[in-house]
C-alpha cells in the first residue's frame, strides 16, 4: 500500500509539496461522508462518463458522527481503498489542485502555489489541522526532489549545454578515459543545472590537457581477443539503476568499448554483472564474424573476464532460483555460447579490472592507472 501511494507521489506533476496533518481524523465522521467525486478515466466503472458519485463514510462503530457542516472536496478520484488522490483540475488535464490523503496525513500542491496558502486556510476553517510546512517526511520517510539532490539553480543557456555534451559525444569514438563523465553529463540534457555546467567544463579542461594523448595501436602477431566487463550496481543515486560496460581487446590492442545505464533497477549484483557479460558477448559475436569475413579466423574462443563471482558461475551452471528467473534470457544465451565453447568466462579480481573507468567514478591514482593500461597515451 505503501509503494503505490509513493507511486502516486512521484505522478503528480509539481514539485512544491505541502504536508499537513489531520488531527483526530476519527472524529469527524460525517463531515467527510459526501465526496462528490467524478470519476477518472483509470477508475471509471460506469457508463456515464460525467456521472457523479456518492461515497458514505461512518465511524468504526456505524454510528452517525457529529457533523461541523465542512465543505467537501470535490474534483476527480486519481485513487481510492482507504488513500486516494484528489485533483481540480479540468478532465485529462494535469494542472489544477492535487490532494493526496493517506489517513490522516495529507499533502497539498497546486499549479499555482500561491494558491496552496488559500487551500490550506480554506481547510482549516472546516477542519482541525496542523500545517507542517514543504515536505521533508512523510509516513515516516524523507523526501527530497531529485533538484534539491543534483542543484537547484538551472543552467541559464540549457541549448548551449546541449549543444556541448551532444559535441562531445564524438570524443568517445577515439578516447575511452572520457566515456564515462561524458555519458554521465549526457543524462541530463534535459534540465541541466550549473552542477552539471561545471562537470562539463572540467571534462573540457581534461580534454586539453590530454590533448597529446590519444590511443595506441601496437603491431602484434596475436588475434586472441579478450574482453573484461564490468557493472556498478545501483550506482545512480537518482533512481538507483546500474552502469555497465566491456572493454574488448585484441592482443595487446584496445579495438571496443560500451557503457550504457541499464533500463532497470537491479535486485542483486549479480543482475547488473551478467547484463554487462551478456551484452560484451554480443559484440563478440559480431568481431568473430568480421574477422571471419576478413579471413582471419580467431585462433581460440574469446575469454571473458569478470570479476563478479556469481555471475562468472552462473554462465557455467544454469541453474536458476528466485533471484535469477528475470535474467534468464541473457543467462540462457551467454551459457549457450560456454556450453558450445565458443566462449570462456573467466574470474578476474577487482584490483585488475580494466573496465572499472567506463561504470564508476574513480580517485586519480586509479584513473591514470586504468588509463595507461587501455593504452590512452
Amino acid at each position: 500500500m505503501v509503494d503505490s501511494l509513493l507511486t502516486r507521489i512521484d505522478a503528480i506533476p509539481y514539485d512544491d509539496l505541502h504536508a499537513m496533518l489531520l488531527n483526530h481524523e476519527f472524529l469527524y465522521g460525517s463531515s467527510l461522508k459526501k465526496l462528490s467525486l467524478s470519476e477518472s478515466s483509470a477508475t471509471k466503472t460506469s457508463p456515464n462518463a460525467n456521472s457523479v458519485q456518492r461515497s458514505t463514510t461512518s465511524s468504526a462503530s456505524g454510528s452517525p458522527q457529529p457533523n461541523r457542516g465542512g465543505r467537501c472536496f470535490c474534483g476527480r478520484v486519481r485513487g481510492g481503498r482507504g488513500h486516494g488522490t484528489f485533483s481540480s483540475g479540468p478532465p485529462g488535464q494535469s494542472s489544477g489542485r492535487y490532494v493526496l490523503i493517506y489517513v490522516d496525513d495529507i499533502l497539498v500542491t497546486n499549479s499555482d502555489a500561491s494558491a496552496v496558502p488559500v487551500l490550506l486556510r480554506q481547510l482549516s476553517t472546516e477542519f482541525s489541522i496542523k500545517d507542517l510546512g514543504p515536505l521533508h517526511f512523510f509516513l515516516g520517510i524523507e523526501a527530497k526532489s531529485k533538484i534539491q539532490i543534483q542543484g537547484v539553480a538551472l543552467h541559464d543557456n540549457p541549448t548551449e549545454y546541449r549543444s556541448m555534451v551532444g559535441a562531445l559525444q564524438y570524443v568517445t569514438l577515439t578516447l575511452s578515459d572520457v566515456a564515462f563523465s561524458i555519458n554521465r553529463a549526457y543524462q541530463y540534457m534535459h534540465a541541466p543545472t550549473k552542477n552539471h555546467w561545471q562537470v562539463v567544463k572540467r571534462i573540457l579542461l581534461y580534454l586539453k590537457s590530454t590533448s597529446s594523448h590519444g590511443l595506441l595501436l601496437e603491431r602484434s602477431p596475436s588475434r586472441r581477443l579478450q574482453t573484461v566487463s564490468d557493472a556498478d550496481w545501483a550506482g545512480d543515486g537518482s533512481d538507483r539503476k546500474s552502469t555497465g560496460g566491456f572493454a574488448i581487446f585484441l592482443g595487446p590492442n584496445l579495438i571496443s568499448w560500451k557503457l550504457r545505464k541499464q533500463c532497470t533497477v537491479a535486485c542483486s549484483s549479480t543482475e547488473p554483472e551478467y547484463k554487462a557479460l551478456a551484452d560484451a558477448s554480443v559484440e563478440l559475436i559480431w568481431l568473430e564474424s568480421l574477422f571471419k569475413e576478413l579471413g582471419l579466423p580467431l585462433p581460440s574462443p574469446p575469454v571473458l573476464w569478470c570479476d563478479n563471482i556469481g555471475a562468472t558461475y552462473l554462465s557455467a551452471n544454469p541453474m536458476f532460483h528466485a533471484r535469477t528467473k528475470h535474467v534468464e534470457v541473457d543467462c540462457h544465451f551467454v551459457c549457450d555460447r560456454v556450453a558450445k565453447k565458443q566462449l570462456q568466462v573467466q574470474f578476474i579480481p577487482t584490483h585488475d579490472q580494466l573496465a572499472d573507468t567506463f561504470t564508476k567514478a574513480l580517485s586519480t591514482a586509479r584513473f591514470d592507472f586504468l588509463r595507461d593500461k587501455l593504452k590512452i597515451r
